[in-house]
């Protein structure tokens, strides 16, 4: 009964924090949606019908440096729309990676922003004011990148919208370059993969377990690390088992039990649909990165289990990109930060659904799970942990204790004790009375401490 209070009240506490953080975006696309382009309206989803909307070019190929205009509009009834985002990205090699400069755009409706790896290579809405067509300059790469393949979401309105509207940007015929190889290979998923296996669990690796009492492979889900000192990598297994289906289970690495400035890797799967994302947690959310620092990945979504197994190198960077300080430069202003799996870390998990059709992420089931202490995963040994935070379980301790035990307690003593030791008085009070109101006090007392604690870890977010 308490584990079912418990999550009642924690999963209450955090959809007041995830519906007050929502928002609709109407100032345009935020920028830790380079690589997903994907409206998160109340968990709408994409449209499946093909879209009205098409991306032209003028000229129709492009040359290395040349400026290109791109239109977005309803060619045949010339329907408006409210929102877009849109890059140039390669058709082949590495699809996440983005190519090409806007240098000009209707500033009264539009904005760029710089995603990973460019400059000023994506463009969206600034507001939600209809317009029947979307124009601007592009500046092609100043090499051969090959086939080009522009990738655009529109938005008629809030819950009409399409992810896949493409359109593809040849080379000109007369470009003799050679195609100039991408700046980062491309991590490909392959669907076949053995079960996983933490049956070596604390032998020969380092595992997160979770719930507490699981064993192996009947946990709800669990991540397990193998260092590897002839190669200097970790060999990373995880799964999930939840009932609900996952499409998604990720490992967080934090330097607290919080979620935020946390390194991630996701493996995500919808039918053929399968990737191992390199990822990060600026907040309470994750954005996408182009997948780095991972090799031979493995993803299988099978009978409503997913479970993953890749190559992890021992130090990663996450590359963030300063979009003030970029706006006003000619190139970009970068921070990376450094994660060292040598290091001790709080381990998170994470699972849940993918949008339609994709292996964009959703919110997830639970809140993450959380080892209970920081983990060294090149040391072989079991960790547990809660999807609880510390202070929302003593939350939750505080009020089941007064409004399950205490309270209950006062209106027995007030309905059945009245006549409890009659001469009795203490201060001129009747015996009953006096524990009946200094009980009633502690659950007030223990009440405001409650919130204050629960006040105390979420914040101005419960507040919004």
């Amino acid at each position: 009964m308490a584990r079912m209070d418990l999550i009642l009240l924690s999963s209450g506490i955090y959809m007041i924090c995830f519906i007050g953080g929502v928002s609709c975006y109407s100032r345009g696309a935020p920028f830790s949606t380079c690589l997903t382009r994907y409206p998160k309206h109340s968990h709408t989803m994409t449209q499946s019908t093909d879209s009205p909307f098409t991306i032209s070019f003028n000229p129709s190929s492009y040359k290395p440096n040349e400026i290109i205009t791109v239109t977005i509009s309803d060619q045949i009834e010339g329907k408006p729309f409210l929102g877009f985002q849109t890059a140039g990205f390669r058709e082949s090699d590495n699809p996440l990676e983005i190519v090409g400069q806007f240098e000009k755009f209707p500033k009264e409706k539009a904005k760029i922003f710089t995603c990973f790896g460019g400059l000023k290579n994506m463009v969206t809405h600034q507001n939600n004011e209809p317009v029947t067509n979307a124009t601007f300059e592009w500046r092609a790469p100043p090499y051969n990148a090959g086939e080009i393949k522009f990738k655009a979401t529109v938005v008629e309105d809030y819950t009409i919208f399409w992810t896949d509207v493409e359109a593809n940007l040849p080379i000109s015929g007369t470009v003799t370059d050679d195609v100039k190889a991408p700046r980062y290979e491309v991590v490909a998923s392959s669907p076949v993969v053995d079960s996983t296996d933490f049956s070596d669990c604390g032998e020969t690796k380092a595992c997160f377990l979770y719930p507490r009492h699981c064993q192996d492979n009947d946990c709800v889900a669990a991540v397990s690390f193998q260092y590897r000192d002839d190669t200097d990598d970790f060999v990373v297994e995880m799964y999930a088992n939840a009932d609900s289906n996952p499409g998604y289970v990720g490992v967080g690495f934090s330097r607290d039990k919080n979620m935020g400035d946390d390194e991630t890797f996701i493996c995500a799967a919808f039918g053929p649909e399968m990737s191992v994302q390199h990822g990060y947690n600026p907040l309470k959310y994750n954005e996408r990165l182009i997948t780095r620092f991972v090799s031979s990945a493995e993803v299988k979504h099978e009978d409503g289990h997913i479970q993953c197994r890749f190559v992890m190198q021992p130090e990663s960077n996450v590359t963030r990109v300063n979009q003030k300080a970029t706006e006003s430069r000619d190139s970009p202003v970068l921070t990376n930060i450094l994660f060292d799996k040598g290091d001790a870390w709080y381990i998170q998990l994470a699972w849940g659904d993918v949008m339609a059709d994709s292996n964009v992420i959703t919110i997830h089931k639970e809140m993450p799970a959380t080892t209970s202490s920081k983990a060294k995963i090149k040391e072989a040994d079991i960790y547990r942990g809660s999807a609880f935070h510390v202070l929302v379980q003593v939350h939750a301790a505080i009020m089941i204790l007064a409004w399950t035990f205490l309270s209950g307690i006062v209106t027995v003593i007030a309905r059945h004790y009245k006549d409890m030791m009659p001469r009795t008085r203490i201060l001129g009070t009747k015996v009953w009375f006096q524990l009946h109101r200094a009980l009633a006090i502690l659950v007030a007392v223990m009440t405001g401490i409650g919130l204050a604690v629960i006040f105390s870890h979420y914040g101005a977010k419960i507040r919004k």
